[in-house]
């Protein structure tokens, strides 16, 4: 199930927001109906607003410094998309001394160190600790956190470590998101396609070498394969990884700039014979060998060895097995045959088209450095 937290201490201002936000893809109708009698009524607290959220058991809430902390320290393995707002100054006014004790503690736990004194630096830029928090934790966490703060340009002016973190690309420019403009609409998007949002994070390597070397289409068929096989769709799931390996192949067969190569279609020379590219193909009249293997054994190498050969053919054969030929739309994916897959072999599918991914973005790089 995805996980949001949002952190945001004027809550009571902004149900219109975490309506727009959550509603009716993470939050159901009665929910709904709750949050738009307290926007409604002539007065509402935080805790009214975080117990209706909590029902969802999608979206975690927390409108003060400390609950924010508390949550990060505890669950931050756990969310999938983390909306900070950067000024929680108004919950901070309230901090006792035994709230910064308690996060100081907390904060220890999870192997930050910081002090009373320094979490109080941090006053109405509360959220510039909680980003540093989470990406000390996880540089990884950069691609699921966005920074909600009412004025962009003021509020940037003066926060050092947040420029940093920008000029060394260790946090997104563009998850910086102005409240209250239609950058916000960036956030419906996201929660409302979640799953995918989730699955780009789990696979953080393979989803930016797809995205920078091919394609969003190529991307977002990536994602529905891995939606696929966690939903344990076989038939679909053994089709768009065939596609994708063919892609992957293809892409990297015209970059090795061989155009009348025998391992190109003799009747369409823009398509890969790929299991001949994958095993090498032996010319007979002058026994020279072509394909991924014999490139290989030039001077600049593409890394090809016997792993990511049996991955090839493994995912190669085993696709082909179940009847996965012809790569368009209009297969008929009940005719596939996927009973013999286990598993097991699921995962070793799975595995190995990974393999496969981190290693033909290797092979690009030499090409191109050549």
């Amino acid at each position: 199930m995805p996980k949001i937290l949002y952190v945001e201490d004027q809550i009571t201002q902004n149900i219109s927001s975490l309506r727009k936000f959550f509603v009716p893809h993470l939050i159901s109708g009665a929910q709904k109906r709750e949050l738009e009698a307290l926007e409604q009524g002539s007065r509402c607290y935080p805790e009214e607003i975080v117990e209706i959220c909590s029902k969802s058991g999608n979206v975690d809430v927390a409108h003060t410094f400390i609950g924010a902390v508390e949550l990060i320290c505890k669950n931050h393995k756990y969310y999938d998309l983390i909306l900070l707002d950067r000024n929680l100054s108004d919950s901070q006014n309230s901090l006792a001394v035994e709230d910064l004790e308690q996060m100081v503690n907390m904060l220890q736990e999870i192997g930050q160190s910081y002090s009373e004194d320094r979490l109080l630096d941090f006053y109405e830029r509360e959220g510039d600790l909680l980003l540093q928090v989470l990406l000390s934790l996880s540089p990884d966490y950069q691609q699921k956190i966005y920074f909600l703060t009412a004025n962009v340009k003021d509020d940037l002016r003066d926060a050092d470590n947040l420029n940093t973190m920008l000029e060394m690309h260790t946090f997104r420019r563009d998850h910086i998101i102005e409240k209250g403009t239609s950058q916000e609409d960036i956030i419906c998007d996201i929660t409302s396609k979640l799953w995918a949002f989730k699955i780009m994070n789990d696979y953080p390597i393979e989803c930016s070498i797809i995205r920078k070397r091919l394609s969003e289409d190529d991307l977002n068929e990536f994602v529905q394969m891995i939606s696929y096989y966690n939903k344990d769709k076989h038939r679909e799931f053994v089709f768009y990884l065939r596609k994708l390996l063919d892609n992957l192949l293809h892409s990297l067969a015209f970059m090795m700039g061989e155009p009348h190569a025998p391992y190109w279609n003799e009747h369409n020379r823009k398509q890969l014979v790929i299991k001949s590219f994958i095993k090498g193909f032996k010319d007979r009249r002058t026994n020279k060998v072509w394909g991924i293997e014999a490139y290989d054994e030039r001077t600049n190498t593409i890394g090809y060895n016997s792993i990511i050969r049996n991955a090839c053919l493994g995912i190669f054969e085993i696709t082909s097995d179940c009847g996965v030929h012809d790569l368009s739309k209009a297969i008929d994916l009940e005719g596939l045959t996927v009973q013999g897959l286990s598993k097991y072999t699921m995962i070793t599918l799975l595995n190995q088209m990974r393999d496969v991914i981190i290693w033909y973005d290797k092979a690009l790089s030499a090409i191109e450095s050549k």
